[in-house]
């Protein structure tokens, strides 16, 4: 009967030095598994530095087929997730078309092709391309001269007129007589009405959109959003644009011609 208490003390003794050395094994084996995952992150984050830096020639260049190539390589080297992020970054149509191709790969799991089909919208908010024809009033040698009376504008109200720099857009009479600010849009500056997503209004009523020939990208401009178009007419059904003839004279199109607009370049 004495022995008992010594009994029970060794046991609890055994036990003890049981758990902490199970404890202590599951604490290594935990810090090893962090410092291993942090290796591995730390790893992943140097290859996509090391990728973008070998891209970037091809991603703010001007050769869409190029920048397309480019991400896709991207995606297979870094992530389809990395590759998403920048296809984002960089809108255009090299860019969508990458998106479109990694989101089909059948080598893309069900979440890499969530986050590429996410980066698609996102990326075609930001970005059209596609038939445009320019707009303005009467003898100002734009294609659609057929301004409605007092018709207003989506993005620009009387009261913004005070700012000089929304200004500059307009005339202080309209040339053909017509009221409404459409019809005092100045043709000779930089305007344009766009089917822009609802998500951007606030964005575009503070900041110029990039406008550029698809043919020669050496030909862009920065231009004002004014207005949500072109108008529902049968003859515009696949239009995107309406710009103003200074734009059409700069990129040197014509009705029916395709141009690019960059929305959000941020």
């Amino acid at each position: 009967m004495p022995n008992q208490p010594k009994d029970a003390w060794d046991k609890f003794d055994l036990i003890s030095k049981f758990v902490a050395t199970v404890v202590f094994a599951a604490i290594a084996g935990c810090y090893t598994w962090q410092q291993s995952s942090a290796e591995k992150a730390r790893q992943a984050r140097n290859a996509e530095v090391e990728t973008l830096s070998k891209f970037m020639p091809y991603l703010t260049g001007t050769d869409e087929v190029a920048k397309e190539t480019a991400l896709l390589a991207m995606g297979r080297i870094a992530s389809k997730e990395f590759m998403a992020s920048i296809a984002t970054r960089y809108p255009s149509a090299g860019s969508v078309n990458a998106l479109k191709k990694a989101s089909a790969e059948a080598s893309s799991t069900a979440t890499e092709k969530k986050l590429v089909e996410a980066a698609l919208v996102a990326t075609q908010k930001r970005y059209l391309i596609g038939k445009q024809y320019s707009f303005g009033v009467r003898g100002s040698g734009a294609d659609d001269v057929d301004i409605p009376p007092g018709a207003t504008l989506a993005l620009v109200e009387p009261k913004d007129l005070k700012d000089p720099a929304i200004a500059q857009y307009f005339t202080d009479v309209s040339p053909d007589g017509k009221q409404g600010l459409m019809a005092r849009l100045n043709p000779k500056t930089l305007y344009l009405a766009c089917r822009y997503d609802s998500s951007m209004i606030s964005y575009l009523k503070t900041h110029l959109v990039t406008v550029r020939n698809p043919k020669d990208p050496t030909r862009s401009v920065q231009a004002k959003v004014v207005e949500k178009g072109p108008p529902p007419r049968p003859e515009y059904t696949d239009y995107v644009a309406a710009i103003s003839p200074e734009v059409a004279t700069r990129l040197g199109i014509k009705k029916g011609e395709e141009v690019e607009i960059l929305l959000d370049v941020n």
